[in-house]
């Protein structure tokens, strides 16, 4: 993988995932932390005020132009429906660059990853991306600090554990960069949710550094947010995200 989650940029596929808001009453075991279960996504958006936010439906997006799974956001903002499996051909190899150093339990595993995109009734883009995370803002997810969720599907159990690394080439030998992705994460076959996190973030006029980790550990202050990016109307915001993810994983 280029550095795993440098994930929303780089996906030029489409898989989607339609939600649409409901005024039907929720279910008494709703998941209000959202979560994958049998490969079925739920969960409970965060401060969700329905009469303030038109949003109407939610895609999944990712490489590959098939529907991924369907379903309803309540008028409490809570949503739940399940996951098919994305074409093989959509999938890839976990790294394609960089220097990795650690253990692959099997490294002939494909991956794919995944995102939320919301939609309006018309179908139009809306200016919302659902993502389950630890800040405010979409001009945040880059902070150190700032954690957030993907969705990762996987043809077959596997464990990565270890550091990828990938340096920069710059034609000027003034400029240098590199990437250092710590991973810490089992997947099993199917639907999986995975954490990334910046740890560190060094800019200078000539180089810079930036430190992330990878891991299954879902910490109790992600919780499911829309969060607005008047980029998201013309699709670019939501492709950042991807690239933000797959800029981890494929840098």
């Amino acid at each position: 993988m280029k550095c795993l989650l440098k994930v929303f940029a780089l996906f030029l596929g489409v898989c989607f995932l339609f939600v649409g808001c409901s005024d039907e009453p929720d279910s008494a075991n709703s998941n209000q932390g959202g979560s994958l279960n049998n490969n079925v996504i739920s969960g409970s958006i965060d401060s969700f005020q329905n009469k303030n936010i038109n949003v109407t439906t939610v895609s999944c997006y990712g490489t590959g132009t098939d529907i991924l799974g369907s379903g309803t956001i309540s008028s409490l903002g809570r949503f739940s429906f399940p996951l098919t499996s994305p074409p093989e051909n959509c999938l890839r190899e976990i790294f394609d660059g960089g220097i990795f150093v650690g253990t692959i339990s099997d490294t002939t595993a494909l991956i794919g990853f995944y995102a939320l995109q919301t939609f309006k009734s018309n179908q139009e883009i809306a200016s919302y991306c659902l993502i389950r995370t630890n800040c405010n803002q979409i001009n945040e997810l880059r902070k150190v600090g700032v954690a957030y969720t993907c969705l990762v599907y996987s043809n077959k159990d596997v464990s990565i554990f270890g550091n990828h690394t990938i340096t920069d080439e710059y034609a000027d030998p003034q400029y240098s960069g590199k990437s250092v992705q710590y991973c810490s994460f089992r997947l099993k076959k199917g639907w999986n949710e995975l954490v990334y996190k910046t740890t560190k973030r060094v800019i200078t006029a000539y180089s810079h550094l930036e430190e992330t980790s990878l891991t299954d550990t879902i910490t109790s202050d992600l919780k499911w947010k829309l969060l607005s990016d008047i980029n998201y109307q013309y699709g670019n915001a939501y492709n950042k995200n991807v690239n933000l993810i797959e800029s981890i994983f494929l840098k």
